[in-house]
């Protein structure tokens, strides 16, 4: 799997090599790249992926290589490569909470949602943070809605409201400098907008 990307673009490899410097030859160095052009052009940028399979080339036991390849590549719309990333990193980390939110995230638009739901609750289970956050609780409600399972979806939408409205007033807005990023997208991102 790593290189498939590669190959499509060494112009951008030999571009972020000559920026990376001294720090080419170091993995976690690609990631962070990876990391930084998502950030700056989107997760949709091809060198993203370039940066990530670069870094996978390096070391392919590092398992944040792995989970950042893993979630980049949905949004190219590779989902069965994001599938086996995410079980490569789940295989060197396995009580890595955010592999199996991106899992989840997979097997969702996958319409696996069953095995979604499974894999967001073994992060949840696994993250004691995962568990109190709204986001996680208003995807499950949606997942066992989904199913069918109606009596849970109500009681995860009960809760899903319930964190959301501990967010809202935990993080008020005219002081929202003073958070971290993820505070800060916690209070304004929109469920729709995940």
């Amino acid at each position: 799997m790593a290189g498939r990307h590669l190959r499509g673009d060494a112009q951008a490899l030999a571009r972020m090599e000559r920026e990376l410097g001294s720090e080419a030859h170091v993995a976690s160095a690609w990631v962070a790249k990876g990391h930084e052009i998502a950030e700056r052009m989107g997760s949709c940028n091809l060198d993203v992926l370039v940066a990530f399979e670069r870094a996978l080339d390096l070391d392919p036991t590092l398992a944040s290589a792995w989970l950042a390849y893993a979630m980049a590549l949905p949004a190219s719309r590779n989902y069965e490569d994001a599938l086996d990333a995410e079980a490569k990193a789940l295989a060197l980390d396995l009580e890595n909470p955010l592999a199996w939110l991106s899992r989840s995230r997979t097997l969702s638009l996958l319409s696996r949602r069953e095995e979604a739901l499974a894999a967001l609750e073994t992060a949840m289970r696994l993250s004691p943070d995962a568990t109190e956050d709204w986001r996680h609780w208003d995807v499950k409600q949606s997942l066992l809605h989904s199913l069918k399972r109606e009596d849970e979806a109500g009681a995860a939408r009960q809760r899903y409201r319930a964190l959301l409205e501990i967010a809202a007033g935990a993080i008020p807005a005219e002081n929202n400098a003073t958070h971290s990023p993820a505070q800060r997208q916690m209070l304004w991102t929109r469920p729709h907008e995940r």
